[in-house]
C-alpha cells in the first residue's frame, strides 16, 4: 500500500488523499513521525474534508502534542462547526488539558445537534460540577 500511495504522491504531489491515506498507513505501521508528516500535507492541502484535520489531530495528541491538536481542531471546527467527531475531540482534549469551560461549550453545542444524546448529557453535567468544584 505504501509504495503505491508514495507513486501516487510522485505524480502527482497535490494529492491530499494520497498524503491523507498514506498518513493512515504509516500510522498502522507505527511509524507515526511521518505519519504525522503525511496527515499535515493533507491538511495543508485540503482543509475542506474535516476527516484530514482530525486524523492529523489525533496523532498529535497521541505523541503528547495536545495544544497544536487542540489549535488544528479549532481550525477545522471554524469550517465545520457542526462535525460531531471533531466537537467530541474539542471536549476530550479541552477537558484533559482543564479547560472545563472550552469542554462546556463544546458539549453544549453538540448537544445543540443531537438534544437527545444521554451519553453527551452526562458529560456536559460532569464538566459543569467539575468547573464549579474547582472554582470552590
Amino acid at each position: 500500500v505504501e509504495q503505491v500511495l508514495r507513486k501516487a504522491i510522485a505524480v502527482d504531489s497535490h494529492r491530499a488523499d494520497a498524503h491523507h491515506a498514506l498518513g493512515l498507513a504509516l500510522i498502522r505501521q507505527k511509524r507515526i513521525e511521518q505519519a504525522i508528516k503525511s496527515l499535515a500535507t493533507a491538511y495543508r492541502l485540503d482543509s475542506e474534508p474535516p476527516r484530514y484535520g482530525y486524523a492529523y489531530a489525533l496523532a498529535l495528541q497521541g505523541t503528547g502534542r495536545v495544544e497544536l491538536a487542540i489549535d488544528v481542531l479549532r481550525d477545522v471546527d471554524q469550517n465545520h462547526p457542526y462535525d460531531r467527531e471533531v466537537l467530541l475531540a474539542l471536549v476530550t482534549f479541552s477537558r484533559d488539558e482543564g479547560r472545563l469551560d472550552e469542554a462546556i461549550g463544546y458539549a453544549s453545542r453538540f448537544l445543540e445537534i443531537e438534544p437527545e444524546r444521554p451519553d453527551i448529557m452526562r458529560l456536559l453535567q460532569e464538566l459543569k460540577a467539575a468547573a464549579k468544584e474547582s472554582s470552590d
